[in-house]
């Protein structure tokens, strides 16, 4: 079981980075903070990211099987793939903005509940929303540098 984990992440990856291109240079033309890297920077971060999340799935499916932590997981998972694709396919940066909030959400969910049967899912996930964050404060400050006048969408 601890394989479908991999298969699973994997397949966030691959739908994420197709949805993430960056389609005619687009991000490298927006106003964004000096500490937000490039979009090869931040698809490495998002790989990192995907990683940390396949791993403490591997141990959740290995250590509880299919239950509500596992759900969780992939709740968070199904979110990271979609990311990509509503701020670089779409270009949506306030709604990039807010799905990266419930992203974080959905993160700390996860690791509340990894932490009660498996702490070392539950540091993995610690990882995880750290790098959410920096993606949610990078969003934010894009999205207000390039968008001030539209507010959400």
């Amino acid at each position: 079981m601890p394989w479908t984990a991999a298969a699973a992440t994997l397949l966030a990856a691959v739908l994420g980075g197709f949805g993430g291109r960056d389609r005619g240079g687009w991000f490298g033309d927006l106003e964004s903070p000096e500490w937000v890297p490039g979009h090869a920077g931040l698809a490495v971060a998002w790989a990192l990211r995907l990683a940390a999340s396949g791993v403490a799935g591997w141990w959740i499916l290995d250590e509880r099987g299919w239950g509500l932590t596992a759900g969780l997981w992939v709740a968070q998972l199904a979110m990271a793939c979609a990311t990509p694709a509503l701020f670089f396919g779409a270009r949506r940066l306030s709604t990039a903005f807010t799905w990266i909030c419930l992203e974080w959400a959905a993160v700390g969910l996860a690791a509340a509940a990894a932490w009660v049967f498996i702490p070392p899912a539950g540091w993995l996930f610690v990882g995880v929303l750290a790098l959410v964050t920096w993606f949610g404060a990078g969003a934010f400050f894009i999205w207000q540098l390039n968008e001030p006048s539209r507010g959400p969408v």
